[in-house]
């Protein structure tokens, strides 16, 4: 598997790898894994995975059809009869069989893995990683933000001879997760981006948070890899390396790579990090925030420590591409500027979002929108009307609440002095559709902020519609906000 002219899975050495049963020709080979059947595959094994709404098994049949080479399947699931001819692959549990066979494969290929955890931060910190990299050696990367116990695997599984390294994000929301993932991914390098209030309906607390993200240094200290310690996040400074090799990376004056400054540039960052080495490197990131900053400096800690030079950290930082949802600027209708930080939230995110709106050039209005932040557990109450109140310090001059406990972030920004006529609370997105062009005028500066259950995406989609404007006119638009529904 490891040989330069690998060509190949080979549906024996699948089955080998995970404990399976060849139902067919153990020597037909396939070029990838797959899960889809609505996609290409012609020489794919596809995995017959078991979802809360759909099971692979039911389209076994279209996979066959599809020109699949083989398919993985449960005990007891595969009629080559009915479904047709191709080899299978059959296994106790599917989830189970695809993380053996990743993990078999990351060992075969045997590139560095480096590792991105953290409560937020993590994609794009991936993404300036990744880029970095590209610019030393072929680099394998997790695609968008497929980080848990079926994406990490298909990441590993897209590693071929020659790949130099592989960065792979592990996202968590229940303690032994990362654990897990590492198990799987066995990274050399880990980098924890922050630790935040994250999914506290099953950590419990920020402890817990701190605890399961912990789990990657965890796994590194077994093996002696090198973990990179935000040092400015002191739950992060303090979570135990075990044998692994520190380094440290912060804006604090002891950190080993040190962000000495950044400053907006355009709709971007520039910023300066001094290495270990003492070498200085200056870029513009393509990503707008401080925030945006420190995930540089996290990604450029995690490549100097994997050997990337200082013109490879340099060039890797300017080409990284903004990821949608995350914080990119878009120009909308009527000489609005949307910040789309739509892809999640949690405290530590929503503070983020907020500083880059107080930040965000221009003269309209800052029009704070501000979904539910979802699985915060018994401290949904608490966190809702804290981001109210950092919303209403920022200095934001309309505050949009939406969801559950709108009412709750509502209250904490009039609490910390932002009047109630500048502040609407709405239960739900579809009023806000129904209703945004009556909200937003013409060069408002828009924050759209939101956990990805409330599908937040849609206010930036009407926003930046052309001609979804044409029909609202300023003398509409509510001069100071409008109150609570």
């Amino acid at each position: 598997m490891g040989d330069p002219a690998w060509n190949g899975f080979e549906v024996g050495w699948v089955a080998r790898a995970c404990g399976g049963r060849v139902i067919g020709d153990p020597a037909v080979r396939a070029d990838r894994f797959e899960r889809d059947t609505r996609g290409d595959l012609r020489g794919a094994i596809y995995v017959a995975l078991r979802g809360a709404v759909h099971d692979g098994h039911s389209f076994l049949g279209d996979a066959v059809r599809g020109g699949a080479a083989a398919v993985m399947v449960e005990a007891g699931r595969w009629d080559a009869g009915a479904v047709g001819a191709a080899a299978a692959v059959e296994v106790t549990d599917a989830v189970a069989a695809l993380a053996d066979v990743a993990r078999a494969h990351r060992q075969a290929m045997n590139p560095l893995v480096l590792a991105v955890g953290g409560s937020c931060g993590k994609t794009s910190t991936k993404e300036i990683l990744a880029s970095i990299l590209r610019f030393v050696g072929p680099t394998c990367a997790t695609e968008g933000n497929l980080n848990n116990h079926i994406g990490v695997p298909f990441t590993l599984l897209r590693l071929r001879p020659g790949d130099r390294f592989a960065v792979v994000e592990l996202g968590c929301d229940r303690a032994g997760e990362i654990a897990a993932l590492a198990a799987i991914a066995r990274p050399d390098i880990g980098a924890i981006t922050c630790v935040g209030e994250e999914h506290l309906q099953w950590l419990g607390t920020i402890d817990g948070a701190a605890r399961a993200e912990g789990e990657l240094f965890e796994a590194l200290g077994e093996r002696a890899g090198t973990a990179v310690v935000n040092v400015d996040d002191p739950l992060v400074a303090r979570l135990p390396t075990r044998r692994a090799r520190r380094i440290t990376v912060g804006e604090s004056p002891g950190a080993g790579v040190r962000l000495l400054d950044a400053a907006p540039a355009g709709e971007g960052a520039g910023l300066a990090i001094r290495l270990p080495d003492g070498v200085e490197v200056r870029a513009t990131l393509r990503m707008p925030g401080r925030h945006q900053a420190r995930n540089a400096a996290m990604a450029a800690a995690a490549a100097f420590a994997a050997g990337a030079p200082a013109e490879a950290i340099r060039a890797g930082i300017e080409g990284a591409a903004p990821v949608r949802g995350r914080g990119v600027v878009v120009r909308g209708e009527r000489g609005v500027t949307v910040i789309d930080d739509t892809y999640n939230s949690n405290p530590t995110s929503a503070a983020a979002a907020i500083e880059m709106l107080r930040a965000l050039p221009g003269n309209g209005r800052r029009v704070a929108v501000l979904a539910e932040m979802l699985e915060m557990g018994e401290a949904a109450e608490r966190v809702h009307r804290a981001v109210g109140r950092e919303a209403a310090a920022s200095g934001v001059d309309l505050l949009v609440c939406v969801g559950e406990h709108a009412r709750a972030m509502r209250e904490g920004a009039i609490e910390a002095g932002l009047p109630p006529r500048r502040v609407l609370a709405m239960d739900g997105v579809e009023r806000l559709l129904d209703d945004v062009w009556a909200i937003v005028g013409r060069g408002d500066r828009v924050l759209v902020k939101g956990s990805r259950g409330m599908r937040m995406e849609r206010v930036v989609e009407r926003l930046s519609r052309p001609g979804a404007g044409s029909a609202a006119t300023d003398a509409e638009r509510p001069a100071g906000g409008v109150d609570a529904v």
